[in-house]
């Protein structure tokens, strides 16, 4: 953990450029405000976008400082430890139930920081896992409610994937083109391809060609220790 924050004097730090700061509001403790978001990762980051852009006052809380990929991530293990927050999690209520450790990330940004970018929608079936598969509980929404946000969603998040996903109801194409596939990916499709299995390159939520200032993926392998380049 940082000593002081980042975020902090109506500015926060730029991860686009070495040094450079952008626009932050920033409130007092005396000051009202619509919304406090604690934790700023895939759900409360996103959450927090909406709000403010929708005209409320928010504050968001994180755990974690505020990082400079470009100047504070490297291609090491070791030096990425300080992403980690790997602590014990014991939920709250009157039955606090203990997690154990859960690496769930200490950063503005939370987890979405240091995870593989998988971003797979849903199969329908899922939506009803109690009445269709006997398991768990059945959503309360019906699946095609969801595939509305999905969309919206993968499209912030300009998700990379193949033409054609031959898994779900028929969609439309992803933001980006599917990303190159290694040699072992390779490999496993001409598998599929031999056993008539259907196969598709894995959708993920990094850009596979430049947009504005971030700069595509250039398959470090890094992904999930902090990623300096996106």
């Amino acid at each position: 953990m940082m000593d002081s924050p980042r975020a902090k004097d109506g500015r926060a730090p730029d991860v686009f450029r070495p040094g450079a700061w952008i626009p932050m509001r920033c409130y007092s403790d005396e000051d009202e405000v619509d919304f406090a978001i604690v934790g700023t990762g895939g759900g409360g980051g996103t959450l927090a976008c909406k709000l403010a852009e929708a005209g409320f006052s928010v504050v968001a809380f994180d755990a974690g400082p505020y990082w400079r990929p470009l100047e504070d991530f490297a291609s090491d293990e070791y030096e990425q430890k300080k992403l980690f927050w790997l602590g014990e999690r014991i939920t709250g209520g009157e039955d606090p139930v203990q997690l154990g450790e859960n690496n769930s990330g200490q950063s503005v940004g939370g987890s979405t920081v240091h995870f593989q970018m998988v971003s797979l929608r849903f199969r329908p079936e899922r939506f009803k896992a109690r009445s269709r598969l006997g398991y768990a509980v059945d959503w309360p929404i019906e699946p095609e409610e969801m595939w509305h946000y999905y969309d919206l969603t993968e499209d912030a998040l300009k998700i990379a994937g193949p033409v054609n996903y031959p898994w779900g109801p028929p969609r439309g194409r992803y933001p980006y083109r599917q990303h190159e596939m290694n040699a072992a990916g390779l490999v496993l499709a001409r598998g599929c391809e031999a056993l008539g299995i259907k196969w598709a390159a894995t959708p993920l939520a990094t850009v596979s060609a430049p947009r504005g200032k971030a700069h595509p993926c250039v398959y470090r392998g890094f992904c999930k220790f902090g990623c300096s380049t996106n």
